[in-house]
């Protein structure tokens, strides 16, 4: 069973990616930690895919980047 915590979180990935898409998003890149099991299991289960770390990237909180395709 969903946690309550899981469920809030999962329905407002999907009303961003559905507000993204609505203006005209392709993608979207996001970053997280390791410490943030929680948000790295549902970022996964909603589809977004790990990438490396983009060069761009100059700080160096962040350790976990994923993208995931807008359909």
């Amino acid at each position: 069973m969903k946690s309550s915590a899981s469920r809030v979180f999962t329905d407002m990935i999907r009303h961003i990616e559905a507000a993204a898409k609505k203006i005209g998003y392709r993608r979207i890149y996001l970053e997280t930690h390791t410490n943030l099991q929680a948000a790295i299991h549902v970022y996964e289960k909603a589809g977004y895919v790990r990438i490396d770390r983009p060069e761009t990237v100059v700080h160096g909180t962040m350790n976990r980047f994923y993208l995931k395709e807008l359909q």
